[in-house]
């Protein structure tokens, strides 16, 4: 059995519970391949990371494809397909961690914590698309430092994705859109 899940949210706890809500009901349906097309703004770090885990833990073939946008921590969750796929206007965006504060007042001490947080996730994100791309880590790391825009053909030479192809929806049992 085949599905394709749309992903077209930022990545959130929300978003994240839909997600792994259709993956499981998926599991449990026997799917044994899964395309996931993505067309986010990426969001929260910690909730992608939770997606990554549950599509990796699935146990099922993953193609995932850019839909539109893949953009900030939608790249690592992108990075999970074993086939990675961009439609023809699709737009990447790589770049580095930032966290929004609004009237928030922090000690010093929750400052360093919080650089540290920031730290680990850059760091995680760095490893996951060097591992995806085959490409140095401190090359990975300079371009998210400085921030990369990829269109899609820049995206294949770059191996975040494998191909550029305009029609990827075929027939699928099940369509679920997040």
């Amino acid at each position: 059995m085949s599905a394709l899940i749309r992903f077209i949210k930022d990545i959130n706890d929300d978003s994240v519970f839909h997600l792994v809500g259709s993956i499981d009901q998926l599991r449990r349906q026997g799917c044994k391949d899964l395309t996931v097309g993505i067309s986010s703004g990426g969001g929260d770090c910690h909730s992608g990371r939770l997606a990554e885990s549950v599509l990796i833990q699935s146990r099922m073939q993953i193609t995932t494809v850019n839909l539109s946008r893949v953009q900030s921590d939608a790249v690592p969750l992108f990075c999970v397909g074993s086939r990675r796929v961009a439609t023809p206007h699709s737009t990447f965006v790589l770049h580095s961690v930032g966290w929004t504060i609004a009237n928030e007042r922090l000690s010093r001490h929750q400052m360093r914590e919080r650089a540290e947080i920031m730290d680990r996730d850059q760091n995680y994100i760095v490893d996951r698309i060097a591992a995806a791309t085959d490409r140095d880590r401190k090359s990975v790391e300079a371009d998210i430092e400085r921030g990369l825009v990829l269109s899609p053909t820049q995206a294949v030479d770059y191996g975040l994705a494998h191909s550029v192809e305009d029609v990827f929806e075929n027939n699928f049992d099940h369509v679920f859109n997040i």
